[in-house]
């Protein structure tokens, strides 16, 4: 057993004391005493150059002379500050502070002036610069959510003390600059002078800055100015008008359902690489991350309907957000909830994908499930206490149960009275902000619902409920009782009010369907006594209840011989209930591939076969023996083989099987296959080996340590030289079988603090690999070796990709429990995010164990860590 004690001494002690933080009630305190907040902000940029100058101008109203008052400021070097005319002795900034001289400031209007610069940052957040590799070109975007506004500019970032802002930006003359509102441009020279309009108030970390020598579409079709943005080098792969479609479709179908236009004056949407999360929404200008939504290859629907998804997601906050805005950050949960809720929504209603919510069970109902099971499961609705603690539960919960929840409320209480309520909250609080107490209160005004008792249970406890059927027939098959079963699940184990639909199929054709409400822990259903017992009872027809289905016996046994008969949402939910028993050990991993291996090859939906990325990589990285998984991998892969020259040629579903012929390549067969399709001595008729999917296939190549890895990485890099193949040339090194290899990478993934986040994650996703785990065995130990100096040294956005990503998750052994537990129990839990992903990390760890355990297998190999 190895002993860690002596590294982890003194650990309690570590947190990220050098890291800008506001309170609540710090904020609270401030919003009492200021009021009127307006910004006017001066901004110099100059190509090539790694910093840029700024000047802000905010004035506001007191309502009388405090005794304390600062601006938030992670400015590098602040010049000056004025003071309502006057200028301020000994201006500094402290701890990420400039305060203001009290004697200084008088009840009424008051005007800071402050000048500054600053170094542009590289991780994602504040304003991010990067230089396309392909031409060599920079671009900057800004990225300020939760408290990052005040990297820019001085300000009071706080989301309820909204704001207008005046901008004027001086850049070279070929560079666009996009912000929240349109500007006026004049030129001279080699400078281009930007004069945007004054914007209405909204909060600080919704302000938009975006530059560089973007390529620009516009759209002639839309009511407003409605633009794309791309870099130089990837604007012909930008398929616009598809993108402008679902812009309209959702910008009609939000003002309708909503009942108010759109509040903003034009709508952007810029698509740059190194976005650490999917999109945000800036107000009238989405930033959008370009290596998840532009496509270099001929894109498939599926892949289209889910960029329209996020698309969707990010427009809806333009109403639920932006328009009306959470007050303090521990509603956050409802602003992302409600943008996911609402995206399915209006797939459905406004675009083609008329399966959007068969999407949602099989993505966010299943991240949701996933998390709501963990030690660290938390209610909906958690406090948020400062700005540092806003993303530790920013999670499956947050955006899947919470979302999920909402579609049960609509539900619950009809889905016309939601639609009246959500209208009247946003009428109501437009321009303002809200809580979630004001929009419960508008649901239960519309709907003439009393919702404590169900916001109290959903909302303000932790846990999943379970749903079964339980019911008896007569020597007939006539049903003489039936009961529905809620179990109390985990967490807090309450029991929950439910409405849901129960369906009976027979022969895969729909028979029966009734709609329940219940709240205890057994409810008779009586509309279905007296009818004849079917082949599969399914208790959440329309997937309206959040909670974790079990099928009976009989329904069992019958869709994993018949699963195929049954409709796509359903197959969903069969599905999730497969994998349910598999972690709470009902069902082998192997028997699971079994069914996976026989079923999944008569699957029609290509997402749902996508889907199932998540799943394989748990059972073959964790959950299957050493066996299992070279057998299973090895059958999976020739299945994968098979379907690719037996679907119609570049079908979405062809594409979701090449997935999977890359996860299942283990062999040297594989391997050689592989080869063979990157060089082009095997063709897959329709199959477009694309950039990117050369990309995928060198990374696997390099996973199972190609003899000529070298060579190929080479050539390949010569041939995409732009961003996304610096990525993904990074990622395959840190593949690679060599230890030379993964030294270097574990070395600048340690020491590169310029190293794009982005860059990180592909790297550590996969650095270990089950084929070679005995040469991966140092680094493993090393991740606990590094990890107090990474909490200590690095930023937080760092150290949250390294603590996830860098544990040795797939070394099935007790010493990596042991090293975990040494590490909670020396209380390292400062930040919180460091012993939540710790916790998360073990317990998926220990139930692998157990799984594995149960279903006879030995740990793996490679020896111990």
């Amino acid at each position: 057993m190895l002993r860690f004690i002596a590294l982890f001494l003194g650990l309690a002690s570590l947190a990220f004391g050098a890291t800008p933080n506001l309170t609540q009630d710090e904020a609270q305190a401030r919003s009492r005493q200021i009021s009127a907040v307006d910004y006017k902000l001066y901004f110099e940029f100059t190509a090539g150059s790694s910093q840029y100058s700024g000047r802000t101008q905010v004035s506001f109203d007191l309502r009388a002379r405090p005794r304390s008052l600062f601006l938030d400021f992670q400015g590098d070097s602040l010049k000056s500050v004025v003071i309502n005319g006057r200028d301020m002795p000994q201006a500094a900034i402290r701890d990420f502070r400039v305060q203001l001289a009290p004697e200084m400031l008088k009840p009424g209007r008051n005007r800071v002036i402050l000048e500054y610069e600053n170094r542009f940052d590289t991780n994602g957040s504040g304003l991010h610069r990067f230089v396309d590799p392909a031409d060599h070109k920079a671009y900057f975007f800004s990225h300020f959510e939760p408290f990052r506004a005040n990297r820019l500019f001085p300000c009071f970032d706080q989301p309820d003390l909204k704001a207008s802002f005046e901008l004027t930006v001086m850049a070279p003359r070929d560079w666009q600059i996009v912000s929240n509102t349109l500007a006026t441009i004049t030129r001279a020279g080699e400078r281009s002078r930007h004069v945007f309009k004054r914007s209405p108030r909204f909060s600080t970390y919704l302000f938009a800055l975006v530059g560089g020598p973007f390529a620009v579409f516009e759209d002639a079709r839309a009511k407003l100015p409605s633009r794309v943005f791309t870099t130089q080098s990837m604007a012909r792969y930008a398929d616009v008008e598809n993108i402008f479609t679902v812009t309209r479709q959702g910008m009609d179908f939000y003002e309708a359902y909503f009942g108010i236009p759109y509040p903003f004056k034009k709508y952007d949407q810029i698509m740059v690489p190194h976005f650490n999360a999917g999109a945000m929404e800036n107000v009238a200008a989405v930033v959008v991350n370009e290596d998840a939504y532009l496509f270099r290859e001929k894109p498939q629907p599926s892949s289209l309907n889910r960029r329209a998804n996020t698309l969707l997601h990010e427009m809806a906050h333009m109403w639920f957000g932006d328009l009306v805005t959470m007050r303090w950050w521990n509603d956050l949960w409802l602003n992302e909830s409600f943008a996911t809720y609402m995206s399915y929504l209006a797939q459905v209603q406004a675009t083609a994908d008329k399966k959007a919510w068969q999407n949602f069970s099989s993505r966010m109902k299943v991240w949701a499930y996933w998390q709501d099971q963990l030690p660290t499961t938390h209610p909906i609705e958690t406090p948020v206490a400062d700005t540092l603690s806003t993303f530790d539960n920013f999670d499956g919960i947050t955006y899947g149960k919470g979302a999920s929840v909402l579609k049960q409320l609509a539900f619950f209480v009809g889905e016309d009275s939601f639609r009246k309520g959500v209208s009247a909250y946003l009428k109501h609080h437009a321009w303002k902000n809200a809580e979630r107490r004001d929009f419960i209160r508008a649901i239960a005004r519309s709907s003439g619902k009393d919702l404590q008792a169900w916001t109290r249970l959903w909302l303000q406890t932790s846990g999943i409920n379970t749903l079964e059927v339980d019911y008896d027939t007569n020597a007939e098959g006539i049903i003489t009782r039936f009961e529905l079963v809620q179990g109390r699940g985990n967490g807090d184990g309450v029991l929950r009010p439910h409405r849901l639909q129960i369906a009976f199929y027979s022969q895969g054709v729909p028979g029966k369907r009734v709609t329940a409400a219940i709240r205890g822990e057994r409810s008779r259903i009586g509309t279905l006594e007296g009818l004849p017992a079917p082949d599969f009872i399914f208790p959440n027809q329309g997937d309206h209840a959040y909670a974790k289905v079990y099928l009976d016996e009989r329904s069992l046994a019958w869709a994993r011989a018949h699963l195929e008969q049954l409709p796509g949402d359903i197959r969903v939910n069969v599905w999730n209930t497969l994998w349910f028993m598999v972690r709470d050990g009902r069902l082998s991993p192997a028997a699971y591939m079994d069914i996976l291996l026989d079923k999944l090859p008569r699957e029609t939906d290509a997402s749902l076969v996508k889907s199932f990325r998540w799943k394989l990589d748990t059972l073959f990285s964790q959950y299957l023996s050493e066996e299992e998984w070279r057998s299973s991998a090895r059958r999976l892969h020739e299945t994968a083989w098979q379907q690719l020259l037996s679907l119609r040629p570049g079908s979405d579903l062809q594409a979701a099987w090449f997935e999977h012929l890359l996860r299942a390549a283990e062999t040297t067969g594989a391997a050689q296959r592989l080869h063979d399709l990157l060089d082009g001595r095997v063709v897959v008729p329709g199959l477009e080996l694309s950039q990117d999917r050369r990309w995928q296939i060198l990374v696997r190549l390099a996973g199972l340590g190609a003899e000529d890895i070298e060579n190929l990485l080479s050539r390949e890099a010569q041939r995409d030289p732009g961003e996304r193949g610096s990525r993904q040339l990074f990622a395959a090194q840190a593949a690679r079988p060599d230890p030379g290899s993964k030294a270097r990478i574990w070395k600048r993934l340690l020491e590169d603090e310029d190293l794009p986040l982005t860059h990180v994650r592909a790297a550590l996703e996969v650095f270990y690999q089950r084929s070679s785990l005995a040469l991966t065995r140092p680094w493993a130990k090393r991740y606990f070796q590094e990890l107090p100096k990474v909490v200590s040294k690095r930023d937080p956005l760092f150290a949250r990709r390294f603590i996830r990503f860098a544990y040795p998750r797939l070394y099935l052994d007790q010493d990596v429990l042991d090293a975990t537990d040494q590490l909670l129990r020396e209380k390292a839990g400062e930040p919180g995010f460091l012993r939540r992903l710790l916790l998360e990390a073990r317990d998926s760890l220990a139930r692998a164990m157990r799984i594995r355990k149960d279903a006879g297998a030995g740990g793996v190999s490679g020896g111990p860590v």
